[in-house]
């Protein structure tokens, strides 16, 4: 059962809402979004567009299959609440420290080095993303790879939070190289749940 706004659907009823009026009026708001929030950046209306479709998509696709549905467009499009847009803003976040680090990465990470609680728990959810996301393939159950990827995003917003990332030497690396792998890690996962992965937003 899929409702929208608390309203159930039902062709038989004439409860009929087309997708295609969801996905444009998704991407104006998502456009408005980000008019405010990055008034200069680049492709501002293909970033849009990545957004509002993917907020979409990732709701649909947030709870299980068989799970009645309650959508909500401004639910959907929240940047900070368990959604597409938060996903993909954290992977941008990732890029952002990437870039201005001018980290390319290196072909191993110390996690001796990253000792701290919040670090801790990124480590711990990357390193079983894989067996989630072949759970999903043999369960069809897209939201396995849904639900991990928002937990990332929470370990990783709050290791940004308690840890300074460029605070020099060896220690610095290692919350690169973190950084990167959490990047990636998003990257892939989007993928996976048919959004896309902006680099900026």
């Amino acid at each position: 059962m899929v409702s929208v706004e608390g309203m159930a659907l039902s062709t038989r009823r004439g409860n009929v809402l087309y997708l295609s009026d969801v996905l444009d009026s998704a991407v104006e708001k998502a456009a408005a979004i980000i008019a405010e929030r990055n008034p200069d950046l680049a492709d501002k209306t293909r970033v849009a567009e990545s957004v509002g479709v993917g907020a979409v998509v990732f709701g649909a696709l947030y709870d299980g299959r068989q799970k009645d549905k309650n959508f909500s467009l401004e639910g959907a499009l929240n940047f900070d609440g368990e959604t597409g847009p938060y996903v993909q803003y954290t992977h941008a976040r990732c890029r952002s420290v990437l870039a201005k680090a001018g980290y390319a990465g290196s072909q191993k990470i110390d996690c001796k080095l990253l000792v701290d609680d919040e670090a801790y728990e990124v480590v711990k959810l990357l390193a079983d993303f894989d067996e989630n996301i072949l759970a999903a393939a043999v369960k069809y159950e897209p939201s396995i790879v849904s639900r991990r990827l928002v937990k990332i995003c929470q370990a990783f917003n709050r290791f940004y939070n308690a840890d300074r990332i460029m605070c020099g030497g060896e220690v610095e690396k290692a919350r690169l190289e973190l950084t990167l792998r959490v990047a990636d890690a998003l990257k892939r996962g989007l993928k996976l749940v048919l959004l896309d992965a902006p680099e900026k937003m």
